[in-house]
């Protein structure tokens, strides 16, 4: 199973929509999105934040709050 090590988001998502399509998966199902969110809860404190509130209503704004949360975490550890 793909999963997403930080802080590699960009290939994370690459790679998941290579392999979701190869499989046969449309980008945005119900299916996808579900195994794109178990991809993230290698990063259990990305997933929660992923998922908090306000919660993406679909696929692309999964992926760009996922973007945004991952880079936050950076910026966040960088001024550490």
């Amino acid at each position: 199973m793909l999963k997403l090590h930080f802080p590699a988001i960009n290939k994370y998502m690459s790679e998941f929509e290579d392999l979701a399509t190869l499989a046969g998966y449309t980008i945005g199902s119900a299916e996808s999105i579900n195994l794109f969110l178990k991809g993230l809860t290698t990063l259990s404190d990305v997933f929660k934040k992923v998922m908090d509130h306000p919660t993406p209503d679909n696929y692309y704004d999964l992926k760009n709050k996922a973007i945004n949360v991952v880079k936050a975490r950076q910026l966040v550890n960088a001024l550490k």
